[in-house]
């Protein structure tokens, strides 16, 4: 072996020079970090030197769309803020914007995972701007990666008795105007006989309206089959299409998203299966819901107005969520007009320190003398709204089983801080205050009466896709035949109190 050979299989094996290539590589990040920062300075500068200046788009030259991945009128439409412009009017500034719209477009239609966009001179500038060598000629090199199309996932999970199998299917980009096509299925049994099953079952097609990405049409075909055990126990089945018209407009862009759907349904409440496994080990029956069980019919039509410009979905430092909407059914057995208001606001404290206000209210009111459905009434508590209950645990009572309300409202006051140690991470201990109401008697003095309070403190994480908290809670304030649950809490979903 010749000294090369043996300083090579020395440093093989030699700790210090793995610390050796990690410092290497750490001083090379700083450069590049230094040279990012002077780059992107040295480009702002530029373009802000150049903000007003007339600008001339010579070419617009499109890549990533070849072998027929796009229709060309889809592609006209995401380009239009490029290909239609006052070009007496144009300047670097409003160039720079007319990309971004370019790239929300394409972002909204979700036929992308990414875009990139370079500007450049041409090469024969001697030739260009003789009238008016003010005017900056460019051509605009823009290029996409297409979204994969298909994407499928299946899978099983299986423990003592019981067990469940999932499917999740996206088509994307069918046609080449962002069509989506998207299939979820989960079938799951807390025995294998499956005389307890669950099934749910969700088609959603959805595509641009008029190639427009700002505007959206959902067809949605689902099935749904549950076993209800927090009220006379049955299984509850729905199976059902909605047609919906909606706006698609995101946070960042500070406008308020309209939304119109049509919803055929039938449902139905199966007491069949009623046993000693009832409510919390009560097997009897309500008149409530013997006399609603069996098939029902539902059509609705349902207006709803949103406006997000939250930083989060969950934890948010900054901003607002409002959502109201109108559901009226007419052409159905049951005959009502309900309605739903949401709404969220954040503030920062301090550099560790966040509160968040959430507030939901609801009313229903039956337009016959007919009773309301008990798949249309709202429940109320439980770990994702009103803590310190069991699920569906307030609200008016028949032989101590719950009916669900024809109002509710529900406020949670909540605090979050950094967890030492963890400041940067999606952990934050949380502090909280929960007030709600469930009844079926609309008056003024009853609603303000006998409010429910709760509170606690436990420790949150915030993920993209979901939020999980995991809470120590007290009931404060409580109805005689409300269902309690004091002490640990969890809950998991998209949306909390």
């Amino acid at each position: 072996m010749d000294r090369d050979e043996d300083g090579f299989a020395q440093s093989m094996f030699d700790p210090s020079s793995s610390k050796l290539k990690t410092e290497i590589e750490k001083e090379e990040e700083k450069r590049q970090q230094i040279l990012d920062e002077y780059n992107m300075k040295a480009l702002n500068k530029v373009v802000n030197d150049n903000e007003f200046r007339p600008v001339n788009i010579l070419r617009l030259n499109f890549l990533g769309a070849e072998g027929g991945k796009y229709r060309e009128p889809f592609l006209k439409k995401q380009l239009e803020p490029l290909l239609e412009y006052n070009k007496e009017s144009l300047t670097m500034g409003k160039l720079l914007k007319n990309i971004d719209l370019v790239n929300l477009n394409f972002l909204k239609s979700d036929s992308i995972s990414n875009i990139g966009c370079q500007l450049t001179l041409p090469e024969n500038n001697q030739f260009f701007n003789m009238i008016n060598p003010d005017i900056l000629d460019l051509v605009i090199n823009m290029q996409v990666i297409p979204v994969k199309k298909f994407f499928l996932k299946i899978g099983t999970n299986v423990g003592n008795g019981e067990g469940d199998g999932y499917v999740k299917l996206q088509w994307k980009n069918i046609f080449g105007g962002g069509e989506s096509l998207d299939f979820d299925t989960n079938i799951s049994s807390n025995e294998f006989k499956f005389k307890n099953s669950k099934s749910q079952y969700l088609m959603n097609y959805s595509s641009p309206i008029f190639n427009n990405s700002n505007y959206k049409f959902n067809t949605i075909l689902y099935h749904s089959l549950r076993s209800i055990d927090f009220t006379s126990y049955h299984n509850q089945s729905i199976e059902g299409i909605t047609l919906k018209a909606s706006t698609n407009y995101l946070p960042i862009e500070n406008k308020l998203n309209h939304e119109i759907s049509f919803e055929n349904l039938i449902r139905c409440i199966d007491l069949k299966y009623s046993n000693n496994e009832g409510f919390r080990n009560n097997s009897l029956m309500t008149d409530y819901f013997l006399f609603n069980s069996g098939y029902n019919f539902k059509s609705s039509i349902t207006y709803s107005i949103i406006k997000d410009c939250r930083d989060s979905k969950y934890i948010f430092d900054k901003g607002y969520y409002v959502r109201l909407s109108n559901e009226i059914s007419l052409f159905s057995n049951n005959k009502f007009i309900k309605s739903c208001f949401d709404y969220s606001k954040g503030y920062k404290i301090n550099s560790g320190l966040l509160f968040n206000l959430n507030l939901k209210m609801g009313l229903i009111n039956s337009l016959t003398n007919d009773l309301i459905h008990p798949m249309d009434k709202f429940q109320l508590g439980g770990s994702n709204d009103i803590k310190g209950w069991l699920n569906s645990g307030m609200g008016p009572k028949q032989m101590n089983m719950n009916l669900g309300g024809n109002y509710f409202h529900a406020i949670g006051l909540n605090l979050f801080s950094n967890v030492p140690y963890f400041k940067d991470s999606n952990f934050k201990f949380h502090y909280f205050i929960n007030i709600g109401k469930l009844t079926n008697k609309i008056n003024y003095n009853n609603i303000l009466k006998q409010n429910c309070i709760s509170s606690g403190f436990g420790i949150s994480y915030n993920h993209p896709m979901a939020a999980f908290e995991l809470n120590w809670v007290v009931p404060i304030s409580a109805n005689f035949n409300d269902d309690l649950r004091r002490g640990l809490q969890w809950g998991i979903g998209i949306s909390f109190l």
